[in-house]
């Protein structure tokens, strides 16, 4: 085990590394304080969290989610008041192509993921507990609610994935045992049973990827399989040392090396294991983020990096080209609510402040099969 992690490494080092140093393209500024934006409380209990809450659709267009009103107090106040939330829907050109309101039983943690109907799917993240209070699918123009589900009071349920082709829902309603969920309806599907000694990955269209981990010296060994989702077939995928790991589809996964070590690497394996991509960040530089975007035929990723002391900056990094496609600039310590590349991996969405920032990357590195 030990060689194959020495080997990888070698690997790595031996790409040919390159660096797009261009200046960004901005493409798209909208000051969201124009579209019902309101400033944010004082202090991190006032503050809700916007992990996921920019998403690009199938056509291209975007769709955005975000406090409409004063969330000072928001924690603290009756849950039994709902909160609003804005939704902005732009188009491939980033004009504006709705404006709407939606009312939510929570705003501590707010998910969106674009569907095949036209809309968005909408996770409402309770405040006190972290867990799933309310999905909502909603339609554009005027923000219809088509569907809307919220778990039975005796289940909390506070893990949920979205598939790379937004048809899907995965939600763990009960202990290692996870239940596919329609993003148009909501209705449930297929279950599936994880062991209780797997950790969960991600999930691709038709496949989850799932890790065994096992102590190895002051860290850990994980042993990585691919598992079919319809059959349940399960097959060895590949083994790391001290890694964390991202899913980028059904084919693709992303390993990045122990958050200690003083150079950062990213690889990229195909579906039979084999290395063929990465990236080598800059020595001392901490990446305290990685976003897994694009479709199979654009394998780029997002990372949250804090370069030194006074100043951070979000690279989105093509691993087949093995090169930083594009550096914005952020103050160390600013709100970086949310990000996502659209599904050809020309556009980056960047939710930032009370700003939406639209960017434009040059042409993708093909992937081979």
């Amino acid at each position: 085990m030990k060689a194959a992690y020495w080997i990888s490494l070698l690997f790595l080092f031996s790409l040919a590394h390159t660096e797009i140093q261009s200046a960004p393209s901005l493409l798209t500024d909208i000051d969201l304080k124009s579209y019902g934006w309101q400033v944010w409380g004082d202090g991190p209990s006032a503050e809700p969290l916007l992990p996921r809450s920019v998403d690009f659709a199938a056509d291209g267009s975007l769709w955005v989610g975000y406090p409409s009103e004063p969330t000072k107090g928001l924690i603290e106040r009756s849950t039994t008041r709902p909160h609003h939330l804005h939704l902005l829907h732009l188009s491939p050109e980033g004009s504006i192509l709705a404006s709407c309101s939606l009312d939510i039983p929570s705003w501590y943690s707010v998910m969106l993921s674009t569907n095949a109907l036209d809309g968005v799917t909408i996770a409402s993240i309770g405040d006190n507990d972290g867990a799933l209070d309310t999905l909502f699918t909603v339609l554009a123009p005027n923000c219809k609610v088509k569907s809307e589900w919220s778990p039975p009071k005796a289940i909390k349920i506070s893990r949920l994935w979205s598939t790379p082709d937004h048809s899907k829902l995965y939600i763990e309603l009960r202990n290692h045992e996870i239940s596919m969920m329609s993003s148009e309806d909501l209705s449930i599907g297929r279950s599936m049973h994880i062991a209780e000694t797997s950790r969960i990955i991600g999930f691709g269209n038709e496949m989850a990827a799932l890790s065994q981990q096992a102590p190895s010296g002051r860290c850990w060994m994980d042993t990585v399989s691919r598992v079919s989702i319809v059959h349940g077939e399960t097959t060895a995928w590949t083994s790391a040392l001290c890694s964390e790991f991202s899913l980028l589809d059904d084919t693709h996964l992303l390993i990045m090396n122990r958050p200690w070590e003083k150079r950062r690497t990213l690889q990229l394996l195909d579906s039979t294991g084999s290395r063929i991509g990465g990236y080598i960040f800059p020595k001392e530089t901490e990446v305290s983020l990685v976003m897994p975007a694009g479709p199979q035929s654009a394998p780029r990723v997002v990372v949250e990096v804090q370069g030194s002391k006074s100043h951070a900056h979000i690279d989105v990094i093509d691993l087949l080209g093995q090169c930083r496609l594009l550096n914005v600039p952020m103050a160390l310590g600013s709100p970086i609510n949310s990000f996502a590349l659209r599904q050809d991996g020309m556009r980056l969405a960047l939710l930032y402040e009370d700003h939406l920032k639209i960017y434009g990357l040059p042409k993708q590195t093909e992937v081979s099969h």
